[in-house]
């Protein structure tokens, strides 16, 4: 079983961190401040699983200041949730020839009830074109832009807020019939109280837009909209337990385009439904 992340990393103390292996690029540094639920959240946001290996990362704090800087090295078949294939195995997929990305945020002192933290990334992957753009699932480039701003911390009162964008760009001889161009537009909020006991109560609202391009300039478009509850109860720091559920706030029936150009992406056509869950983890 292939862990989620696989990295070694030197910590330099004021002067920054270095990690090197399979990981997030500084982009999670931004979308994390709303993913803060267990099962249905990150609607609004495409890179929250796009841990890829040949990552180089360097983050830097101090004085409030965040800034940071990733590389990313080529890799065949690394994840980039939302890309489109011909092929089912091949969905979420980009053989990468290159890749970086860039984040800087600033965090307050505390404010009424905790500090401040506005933050804001960009990253860029360029896919491999050899053999036509057929090593690379017909992707040119991934472009992604995220900025999230969050007051307080993890007691008491925690309110953040989210957008994210990402532009998928295919080339013009690609595998993917007919697909120019795909777009995500995602907006989070989230509100959440954690109270001393080990108790914590959270909910929010979700926006995702999935908008395609073909060669001819016809659009296809699909909405999801979400709202998520959770109640979660940490019995000591390795043990905890959660509820969870999620419901419709107004998503479309279906994709508007022959009901098929997003068949293999990451929402579901008929996502008007609600859902439930329950869990538990223990950390060793």
């Amino acid at each position: 079983m292939e862990a989620r992340e696989q990295y070694i990393g030197v910590d330099f103390g004021n002067y920054g961190v270095l990690t090197v292996g399979r990981t997030f690029d500084t982009l999670n540094n931004v979308i994390a401040a709303t993913d803060i639920f267990e099962d249905f959240g990150v609607v609004g946001q495409f890179a929250s699983d796009d841990r890829r290996a040949g990552v180089v990362k360097y983050i830097w704090e101090g004085y409030g200041l965040t800034a940071g800087a990733s590389y990313q090295s080529a890799k065949d078949n690394a994840y980039v949730g939302g890309a489109i294939g011909n092929d089912r195995e091949l969905d979420d997929t980009v053989n990468v020839e290159s890749g970086f990305s860039a984040l800087l945020g600033y965090t307050s002192p505390v404010v009424g009830f905790g500090p401040i933290s506005a933050k804001t990334a960009y990253a860029y992957l360029k896919g491999q074109d050899d053999q036509k753009g057929a090593l690379s699932n017909g992707i040119d480039n991934v472009k992604d832009f995220a900025a999230s701003l969050s007051w307080g911390a993890d007691t008491g009162l925690y309110l953040a807020a989210l957008y994210n964008q990402r532009t998928i760009s295919y080339l013009s001889d690609n595998n993917v019939t007919g697909i120019y161009d795909v777009s995500y537009k995602g907006i989070e909020a989230v509100v959440a109280y954690y109270f001393e006991n080990g108790l914590s109560v959270a909910t929010g609202w979700e926006y995702m837009r999935s908008k395609a391009e073909d060669t001819d300039g016809v659009d296809a478009q699909f909405i999801n909209r979400k709202i998520p509850v959770f109640v979660n109860y940490d019995f000591n720091n390795n043990f905890r337990v959660w509820a969870e559920a999620q419901f419709d706030a107004g998503s479309d029936r279906q994709v508007n385009y022959n009901g098929a150009i997003f068949a293999n992406s990451d929402f579901e056509a008929n996502s008007d439904s609600t859902l439930f869950s329950v869990g538990a983890r223990y950390t060793f």
